[in-house]
């Protein structure tokens, strides 16, 4: 039997909540996924020293030491690093209306195939990885982002 785990962590709370109590749920039920979507990545992150560049690294960090952790009670533990993806995020910011399509035209400017993704881009490789018949991959940072990372 699998299980979906939610968008962040095993639990569905953010990564820094995930705890050992987390994990002994995870323990319980027998084998299948679990998930999280770890950070963006790409250029526009080279050579910052934004407190996010740390932050990813160690999503991505964990993300294959639960993996070899978790294995032998047959939990896969993967992540998805999506790119820029069309969403509201910029306009819930606060950010004015001017500056968000400049900030989105700029975005879509540096990604090889030219525009953001869509969430739905973004669903279909979670639901992949999550999917109980995709039993190999485990340890994985997927990076779906149009390109952007390999600029």
């Amino acid at each position: 039997m699998s299980r979906r785990s939610g968008p962040c962590a095993p639990d569905g709370s953010s990564p820094a909540g995930s705890t050992g109590a987390s994990w002994a749920r995870i323990r319980r039920r027998s084998g299948g996924p679990a998930w999280w979507s770890a950070c963006r990545r790409g250029p526009a992150e080279r050579g910052t020293s934004s407190p996010g560049r740390p932050s990813k690294a160690a999503i991505e960090h964990l993300t294959r030491s639960w993996a070899l952790e978790l294995a032998p009670e047959g939990v896969r533990v993967n992540a998805v690093a999506p790119g820029p993806v069309e969403s509201d995020a910029l306009t819930a910011a606060g950010l004015p209306p001017a500056e968000v399509v400049q900030i989105k035209k700029a975005e879509a400017a540096r990604i090889p195939l030219g525009r953001r993704g869509r969430p739905e881009e973004i669903a279909v490789w979670v639901l992949r990885l999550a999917d109980p018949t995709t039993e190999w991959p485990t340890g994985q940072v997927l990076t779906v982002d149009g390109g952007l990372e390999v600029t």
